[in-house]
C-alpha cells in the first residue's frame, strides 16, 4: 500500500528505482537475512517488477531458506521476484546467471525456485559449497563511501568465514 508502507514511499521519493535502472545490470539480487528486511525487500522487488526495468529479480539468504516451501506455494510470488535461491547461493547464483544467458533449462540450477507452467517449482539439484574452495569476497567495485560502517575513519567490512555452528 503506497500510503501505509513507509518503504514504498522511501523507495519512490529517494530516486532509488532510477538509480538501480542506471546500473544497466542483467540481474538484480536481494539477500534477505532477517525478518526485518522482508518488507523492504518485497516492496523493492514489487516496484522493480512493476517498473519498466526488464531484468530478473532473485532473492536469497537465510530468511528465504527458512520459508522456501511457503514462498513456492504463493500464487503472487512473481509480483515481487522471478527466482529464489535457498541454502547456500554462491554456485547456484552463478549457474542461474549462466542458464539465463544461454537460455538453458532452469530445473538443473541447484537450490532454485523458478516458475514452470504457471507454478513455482524446486530445481532437481541441490548444492553445498565447500567454503575452503570459495574465493575471498571482492569489494573493489562496491561504493564503500556510501556506507555508514566506519570505525575510526576506516571502513569496516565483515563476512562469515564458517558455516553452521561457529
Amino acid at each position: 500500500d503506497e500510503k501505509e508502507n513507509p518503504y514504498y514511499q522511501f523507495i519512490v521519493s529517494s530516486g532509488l528505482l532510477e538509480e538501480i535502472k542506471a546500473w544497466d545490470t542483467g540481474l538484480i539480487g536481494l539477500s534477505i537475512i532477517s525478518p526485518s528486511q522482508v518488507l523492504f525487500s518485497f516492496t523493492l522487488g514489487y516496484l522493480l517488477k512493476k517498473s519498466a526495468l526488464r531484468v530478473p529479480v532473485v532473492i536469497g539468504g537465510q530468511w528465504v531458506s527458512l520459508f522456501r516451501n511457503e514462498l513456492a506455494k504463493r500464487d503472487d510470488f512473481s509480483e515481487f521476484f522471478d527466482y529464489a535461491i535457498f541454502f547456500e547461493g554462491e554456485t547456484p547464483l552463478l549457474e542461474l546467471i549462466r542458464a539465463l544467458a544461454h537460455k538453458d533449462e532452469l530445473s538443473t540450477v541447484p537450490n532454485l525456485i523458478y516458475q514452470s507452467n504457471g507454478r513455482f517449482s524446486f530445481s532437481s539439484r541441490h548444492s553445498t559449497e565447500r567454503i575452503n574452495d570459495l574465493p575471498a569476497p571482492d569489494f573493489e567495485c562496491l561504493p564503500l563511501e556510501r556506507y555508514n560502517s566506519f570505525s575510526k575513519g576506516e571502513v569496516a567490512l565483515t563476512f562469515e568465514s564458517s558455516r553452521e555452528c561457529y
